[in-house]
C-alpha cells in the first residue's frame, strides 16, 4: 500500500489491524463523522493543524469494527487505500463499539518528525523517493510484488504498481482494473497469464525475457496501445489485446 501525507485529501477509509493478536481484520470508518482534524483524545475540537485524525467506526455486513489492544500502531487508510495515519490510543473496544472513537497520528507529522543525524525520527528521511525530502512529494503508490505463482479470480481493483519480478507469476480468471497512473511491470522470468479473465485500463510494461500468455477468449485492454520488446514472448490462443 502506499502513503499521502496531503492533509486535504483525507476520505473516510478503513483500518486493517489484528486486534489482541487474534487474525487480520477490517475496520470500516463511518462517513457520518468522517475523518476529524484534532489533537490526541480531544473529543470536540476540529484542528486543521491537529496532530491527530479522529475516527468512529461503522457496521457492516460482518459486523461492527472496533480496536482492540494489539491495534495499536495499525494504518488507517483513506478510500484511495493510501496510508493516512498510525493508530495511537482510543476508547472503542468490542464492549462500546458504536460511539467511542479512535486517534491516529497523522502521517503528516510523523513525515516531519525529530531527532538528530543519528535518530532520525521523521518519515520523510527514510520514504521520500528523492533525496532530503525537498521535491515535495505528497503521495506514493504502493506496489505489489508477485515473486511466486498466484492467481486472481475475483473481479477487482488493482490499486497501486504491480511487478512481477523473475520467479513471479501472475494468473488473472476474473475481471481486474488497475487504477491511476500505476505500470504493471513484468520482468524476465517473470509470466503474465490471462486465462478467460479480462485485465483493463492497464498500463502494460513487459521487459525482454518476460512471457504474456492470452488463452480461453481472455482479454487485454492497453491504457497507452501494447508494444512488445525484442525478446518478449506473446502466446495467444483464443483471446485479444485492445
Amino acid at each position: 500500500m502506499g502513503w499521502d501525507i496531503n492533509v486535504d485529501s483525507v476520505s473516510p477509509g478503513v483500518c486493517i489491524h489484528h486486534p489482541k493478536g487474534d487474525v487480520k481484520k477490517i475496520s470500516t470508518v463511518d462517513a457520518t463523522g468522517g475523518v476529524i482534524s484534532t489533537s490526541y483524545l480531544d473529543y470536540q475540537r476540529d484542528d486543521h493543524d491537529g496532530n491527530h485524525w479522529k475516527v468512529t467506526w461503522k457496521q457492516t455486513n460482518h459486523g461492527h469494527g472496533t480496536m482492540e489492544k494489539g491495534s495499536s500502531g495499525s494504518p488507517l487508510l483513506n478510500s484511495n487505500h493510501k496510508v493516512i495515519g498510525q493508530l495511537h490510543g482510543g476508547y472503542s473496544s468490542c464492549g462500546d463499539s458504536i460511539h467511542a472513537p479512535d486517534w491516529y497520528g497523522k502521517i503528516s507529522c510523523s513525515w516531519i518528525g525529530t531527532g538528530d543525524d543519528f535518530h532520525r525520527r521523521d518519515l520523510g528521511h527514510w520514504l521520500d523517493p528523492h533525496e532530503e525530502g525537498t521535491d515535495g512529494v505528497e503521495r506514493v503508490e504502493g506496489t505489489l510484488y508477485v515473486s511466486k505463482p498466484c492467481a486472481l479470480s475475483m473481479n477487482q481493483f488493482i490499486y497501486g504498481n504491480v511487478h512481477i519480478i523473475g520467479t513471479g507469476q501472475l494468473t488473472i480468471y476474473g475481471n481486474i482494473e488497475t487504477s491511476g497512473k500505476c505500470p504493471l511491470t513484468v520482468e524476465a522470468g517473470g509470466k503474465l497469464i490471462v486465462d478467460g479473465g479480462k485485465l483493463s485500463n492497464v498500463n502494460l510494461e513487459l521487459m525482454p525475457g518476460s512471457i504474456l500468455q492470452i488463452m480461453n477468449g481472455g482479454i487485454i485492454e492497453t491504457r497507452h496501445g501494447f508494444t512488445a520488446p525484442v525478446g518478449v514472448k506473446v502466446e495467444i490462443s483464443h483471446g485479444k489485446i485492445l
